[in-house]
């Protein structure tokens, strides 16, 4: 099959996760991160990462300084900060190419199979900083343990990227490793002690940089299962015990369904790589829900493509119609219900994929696994034509919100803002277009946006907004 074809199939995978990209506004946890990366070239102050002028401490600043750059450069927008984690989905997609270990894989396979995965466990409509980390994570793990040396620096980019949860996880498999395959060379290697140390290191800068502030100690502990234990429940927590299993096999759809043929033991490094790493991470979500399956990716993509998986041309055929069934029935909804809907676009979409499929078939003959990929692919594409412009409909306009509060502290030439307001998808957006970075309140001082009017010496303007009036003025 010529490889015209599949870069005709990448293309069109490229397409699916970047139509609608930008189309939506930033959540709450999209939108704390953006605003950090704004604040550092909207306040000039690239020392540490901030929220409203406040030192922000939970996790390292790699990837905020990353996306400032791109804001730098392209501007800021949804689409640009979604767009920079994309980059390594695809470059997690595109390793076979270039490592040496991996020669004996078919690259596009690889690439495809982890593709349609990362399809499914990460919404490439969502801003997340765990793409890069599972990027530079993967890659420490592949120097470890194929050669021993070279992955401190891949740990350290993966500690700045995620904090001390990257080094847990690196640590957790990594001692997996040793204990399945008996080497205990793996960890007894200087290196670990050079990463470390630079991590130490750094960690110390960061702590120096706000002349030993209690609070910043945060960047060694902040991210430690912050997030986990501070919403911990047990019920929850039995709950996820239970339905793990099901939820896992329902995410990794259609590949799943070859589980049964993945268990056939084979005598290499690489099967052994993929297979352990695999098993171990999937015992890690198991028992700390950290929800973002993202990390398996890499390893179970790399253990299903040390197989060419074929099946069953009936169960095939049962996949492919249910697929087809799915898809109709979002155009027909985007038809119906959608404002500013793609359904035209997605019937020419899909009509294109359906012939050039059909043209290439009497071709060339077209691998099993093309058809699922086509089918992964088509369903990205309904899901990015209906389902985010559905979401668009219906969700409030926070950037309109937030455009007309900017405008009213433009319009009274403030110089200073602040606010006590938690809302960052809507304080972003101020930010944003009043090109001015937003403070926590000082007395004396500037413009400050609050809920609470009764604090003003004198009151500029008010907005409606989705969460209630919001004041502008002389604090």
């Amino acid at each position: 099959m010529p490889k015209k074809i599949l870069v005709v199939f990448f293309a069109l995978y490229a397409v699916t996760n970047f139509f609608n990209l930008g189309k939506l506004d930033f959540s709450y946890k999209e939108a704390k991160n953006a605003i950090i990366s704004l604040q550092l070239n909207t306040s000039g102050n690239y020392k540490w990462q901030t929220i409203l002028g406040k030192p922000y401490f939970k996790k390292p600043p790699l990837i905020a300084y990353y996306t400032s750059i791109l804001f730098k450069i392209f501007g800021n927008s949804e689409f640009i900060a979604r767009a920079g984690q994309f980059v390594f989905i695809l470059l997690i997609a595109f390793l076979p190419f270039f490592l040496k270990e991996f020669n004996i894989l078919d690259p596009p396979y690889f690439a495809f199979i982890f593709l349609t995965t990362a399809i499914v466990l990460m919404s490439i409509n969502f801003y997340s900083t765990y793409a890069a980390c599972v990027f530079f994570l993967f890659l420490a793990l592949y120097k470890a343990y194929f050669e021993q040396k070279g992955f401190s620096i891949y740990l350290v980019l993966a500690f700045l990227t995620q904090g001390l949860f990257a080094l847990f996880l690196f640590y957790f498999i990594l001692l997996g490793f040793v204990v399945f395959e008996k080497k205990p060379g793996l960890i007894d290697n200087k290196e670990h002690l050079m990463g470390l140390a630079l991590i130490l290191i750094l960690s110390l800068c960061g702590i120096v940089l706000y002349d030993f502030n209690i609070q910043s100690i945060h960047y060694l502990v902040g991210s430690l299962f912050l997030g986990f234990w501070e919403s911990f429940s047990f019920k929850n927590y039995i709950l996820h015990l239970i339905i793990f299993p099901f939820k896992l096999f329902l995410l990794f759809l259609p590949w799943s369904m070859f589980s049964k043929q993945l268990i056939k033991k084979q005598e290499s490094k690489l099967y052994n790589f993929a297979f352990f790493g695999t098993i171990l991470t999937v015992f890690l979500l198991w028992l700390v829900p950290v929800h973002n399956y993202l990390i398996i990716a890499p390893f179970f993509a790399l253990w299903l493509s040390l197989f060419k998986l074929e099946l069953n041309s009936f169960y095939l055929k049962i996949i492919i119609l249910l697929g087809v069934f799915t898809i109709l029935s979002a155009e027909l909804f985007g038809y119906l219900f959608v404002k500013t809907s793609n359904y035209l676009s997605l019937l020419i979409f899909l009509a294109f994929v359906v012939i050039f499929i059909k043209v290439s078939s009497k071709q060339y003959k077209i691998e099993q696994y093309l058809y699922i990929v086509a089918l992964m692919i088509c369903l990205k594409a309904s899901y990015s034509m209906i389902a985010i412009p559905y979401k668009a409909s219906y969700l409030p306009d926070v950037s309109a919100y937030g455009q007309k509060i900017a405008n009213i502290i433009l319009k009274n030439k403030a110089k200073y803002v602040m606010s006590n307001n938690v809302h960052l998808d809507l304080l972003y957006y101020v930010e944003k277009t009043s090109n001015l970075p937003i403070n926590i309140p000082q007395k004396g001082k500037g413009v400050l946006i609050t809920q609470d009017k009764d604090i003003f010496k004198k009151v500029y303007g008010s907005e409606f907004s989705p969460y209630g009036v919001f004041f502008v003025g002389e604090y």
